[in-house]
């Protein structure tokens, strides 16, 4: 089950985040109110998040139906368990996500890692955690705290695609994770909104044209 948000132009954050990134400010203002999702299912938003490396969001949304399909619309621990290599291989997984998912089972069976304790821990003990399972990097960590628990102040320097959103509405070649940190100590304590709408200026194609052609 998903809960859909808003995120309203008129709230206190999103005035908070345009009074001090004016530039921020007006990209937004081209997109307007979004509407989001809290996930509650997190071993399936894990087993998303690691068939999505390194993909396009298509070929990964196909291969989660043909997932869903092979596991009777439960993608669980144990109905993944159930299926064989070969099986998993057949929705179109490679060997190595086929290793990070029996890799995640087996961290889940043995409670190296547990969903509940995640949901106590802070945002850098969360990322410590999921980043010692092997295939689950600094990427599908931060995109769990933003999308699955919905910490409200986390960017995602290390994502190439929030590194093209921010090269585009800053208009730099600058993109490091450092120059990103750097730029998100303004967006505190609201940078998982700024997170949000960077993925909406590329999934709106805004960054196909200078931020000031749009307003034109």
């Amino acid at each position: 089950m998903e809960n859909a948000r808003i995120i309203d132009l008129d709230s206190p954050e999103v005035r908070y985040l345009c009074e001090r990134d004016k530039r921020l400010a007006r990209a937004i203002r081209l997109v307007g109110p979004i509407t989001y999702w809290i996930y509650d299912d997190e071993y399936k938003f894990l087993v998303r998040s690691i068939i999505s490396q390194m993909i396009s969001g298509r070929a990964a949304e196909k291969i989660m139906g043909r997932l869903e399909t092979a596991c009777d619309s439960h993608v669980t621990p144990d109905a993944i368990d159930a299926l064989s290599d070969d099986d998993l291989r057949n929705v179109g997984l490679s060997r190595p996500k086929i290793a990070y998912l029996r890799g995640l089972n087996e961290a889940l069976e043995s409670k190296d890692l547990e969903f509940d304790e995640l949901r106590r821990l802070s945002d850098e003990d969360v990322v410590k955690r999921l980043t010692a399972l092997n295939g689950v990097g600094q990427w599908t960590a931060t995109i769990y705290l933003v999308f699955m628990l919905g910490r409200p102040d986390v960017a995602a320097p290390y994502d190439r695609c929030f590194q093209a959103a921010f090269r585009w509405l800053y208009e730099t070649d600058d993109a490091s994770v450092r120059a990103v940190k750097q730029r998100a100590k303004m967006w505190s304590p609201y940078a998982s909104i700024v997170t949000r709408y960077f993925y909406q200026f590329l999934d709106l194609g805004l960054t196909k044209q200078k931020l000031s052609d749009w307003e034109r």
